[in-house]
């Protein structure tokens, strides 16, 4: 089956799957490129699908590879090749943009929705120095990672992903953690061979790192609610909404009588409702934002898709998420921007 190619922010990628991680990239404020670096590996020429620049604030360089579904050892040799010869991290990532769900766990594992991301390091510590870590130690020790954060949204890295042990559960039994924090033992990781290895959490982040967070829901939610019907999907940016996002203060929350606007969201009409905000709320309905600058609240209703709205806690979430990406807080439903 051939994959079809799809255009996003003036770039043609080769499969909508690569154009729906691209999205994810953006809704969660990862800078990338695509396809501008190749390499020769002995006999074969290889070109990265990503070049990974930023996460947030904190600069990286990360190559990304992307897979519909399973990797074979052959594609699995050649991320690690181009790490060490590079000396630049590689991430394969395996499956659609979402949080996983395994249909089996073995040597033979396989996901019913979602993904995995399989890490090079281009160097470890190992024997007591920072090097390329052999082939056949990466393969037995490496373990199953996601995009992750601290539970303020912050931190964005990939990390490892830990399930719990339930008494007397078969290994098909056990739930993936949201969080996992500094100690916690009892917990098993999965290799990339389908191996459970019995893990101890450590980090040199207290506060653990968690899988759900609104900044990362957002992504997978906005990637996959994107439609292609016209070839090419872009984000809508309303007019005036950047020059309304610089109304929002650093130092307090966004307090003005003029220039405010209020969200409500009704669950049953599956409808959002802005009003002036000192008018009154309407009935059956949820309050999202009491003061914002009308710009912010378009931007997010032109974008937010619509078979995504089935219930209140999805909606908060994705309001939530996206007021990350543009860096900007709720308190006491009033907007505030953060550095």
């Amino acid at each position: 089956m051939k994959a079809i190619s799809t255009m996003y922010k003036g770039r043609r990628f080769r499969s909508r799957l690569e154009a729906r991680w691209a999205i994810f990239f953006d809704a969660i404020d990862i800078g990338w490129e695509y396809e501008v670096e190749g390499f020769e590996i002995g006999d074969t020429k290889y070109l990265t699908d990503f070049r990974i620049q930023s996460f947030g604030r904190n600069k990286v360089d990360l190559y990304i590879e992307i897979k519909p579904n399973k990797p074979s050892i052959k594609e699995i040799q050649k991320c690690y090749e181009v790490s060490v010869a590079t000396n630049i991290s590689v991430a394969l990532i395996c499956g659609s943009p979402g949080l996983p769900e395994f249909s089996e766990f073995s040597e033979n594992w396989n996901l019913k929705t979602g993904h995995i991301i399989l890490y090079f390091p281009s160097e470890v510590t190992f024997e007591g120095k920072e090097q390329a870590v052999p082939f056949h130690v990466w393969a037995e020790s490496n373990r199953f990672s996601l995009f992750q954060t601290d539970p303020f949204g912050g931190s964005l890295d990939i990390w490892p992903i830990y399930f719990d042990v339930l008494p007397q559960a078969k290994l098909v039994g056990l739930n993936m953690l949201s969080l996992v924090r500094n100690g916690a033992a009892d917990m098993y990781s999965l290799n990339t061979f389908g191996n459970f290895l019995n893990a101890i959490y450590f980090s040199r982040k207290p506060d653990g790192r968690q899988i759900n967070h609104e900044r990362l829901i957002y992504g997978y939610q906005l990637a996959l609610g994107a439609r292609f019907e016209f070839d090419e999907f872009n984000l809508i940016i309303v007019d005036g909404f950047y020059r309304d996002l610089e109304l929002i203060p650093f130092t307090k929350v966004y307090s003005s009588e003029i220039n405010s606007f209020a969200l409500y969201y009704n669950n049953q009409a599956k409808k959002f409702t802005s009003l002036e905000s000192n008018l009154s709320k309407p009935p059956n309905t949820i309050t999202l934002v009491k003061k914002s600058p009308p710009m912010i609240i378009k931007q997010f209703v032109e974008n937010f898709p619509k078979k995504l709205r089935q219930d209140e806690e999805q909606v908060i979430a994705f309001w939530k998420g996206f007021l990350f990406r543009y860096r900007i807080r709720l308190k006491d439903h009033k907007l505030k921007r953060v550095i």
